[in-house]
């Protein structure tokens, strides 16, 4: 297995809405306010300081922050 941590910058990574989908069956909404947020151009994470990213096991995304 492999894993790898990427910087998400220009769109968010393949498989974030098969992530979403199991935090709200979870009961966690969070990941669809991102994706709100990055969709209307309010959170992109390209300020000083700030940096948005992606962790896959192998090619599957296992999380973002």
């Amino acid at each position: 297995m492999t894993f790898r941590i990427e910087r998400v910058e220009e769109a968010l990574p393949i498989g974030f809405g098969v992530l979403a989908e199991e935090a709200r069956r979870g009961g966690y909404r969070m990941l669809d306010r991102l994706a709100a947020e990055w969709q209307a151009g309010e959170a992109r994470f390209d300020r000083g300081g700030e940096v948005l990213l992606a962790a896959f096991l192998d090619e599957r995304l296992i999380g973002i922050g």
